[in-house]
């Protein structure tokens, strides 16, 4: 069998019918395998530019990295705090306009500009004042999002790893933890 390649969308009526191909090439695959690999074969969806899709091998050296990072974490005490993907603009955004064009803008149902977080202080920071937290040793791995032109180590999706001690101490001691920490 000979399959041709799909064009490009042309119009923006057109991008329903291209949402419907990809959504039934998608059941297609897992309904039958057999004509699933022609079809991935003829169809492919493509990442988004500066997306990776992670198979085994490269999912085990991560996860064997981010178990050494936890146990040197809870070593030092950590426990570790998870935080929503997305935030409120607002509170993204803060004072600091020049951030803004490098988040993702999301609207939720009851029309609240929302945003995929770029960091992970932020959202930490939003959860301490909340809760009014006094002290805390907290760690978090996990995904952040920013706009930018994907480029060599530069992409919107990646992983970013965070290690926090939160609370008043007059003396470095939290700043010389952490340097202990990373060497």
């Amino acid at each position: 069998m000979a399959c041709t390649k799909m064009g490009t969308v042309a119009s923006e009526d057109s991008e329903k019918e291209v949402q419907v191909i990809y959504l039934v090439k998608v059941y297609v695959i897992l309904a039958c395998p057999v004509l699933g690999r022609y079809i991935k074969r003829c169809f492919p969806i493509p990442t988004i530019k500066g997306t990776h899709d992670f198979a085994k091998e490269q999912m085990t050296i991560r996860k064997k990295a981010f178990s050494v990072m936890v146990e040197v974490f809870e070593r030092h005490g950590a426990t570790t705090l998870d935080t929503p993907v997305f935030e409120l603009r607002e509170a993204l955004i803060g004072k600091y306009g020049e951030i803004s064009k490098l988040v993702y803008d999301i609207a939720d149902k009851g029309g609240e500009l929302c945003s995929w977080r770029s960091d992970l202080i932020v959202p930490f920071s939003r959860f301490a004042d909340m809760d009014g937290l006094t002290s805390l040793k907290r760690y978090l791995i996990a995904k952040a999002y920013r706009r930018e032109n994907p480029s060599k180590g530069r992409y919107p999706e990646f992983y970013q790893c965070g290690f926090d001690i939160a609370g008043s101490s007059k003396k470095m001691a939290p700043d010389f933890e952490v340097v202990r920490i990373l060497t």
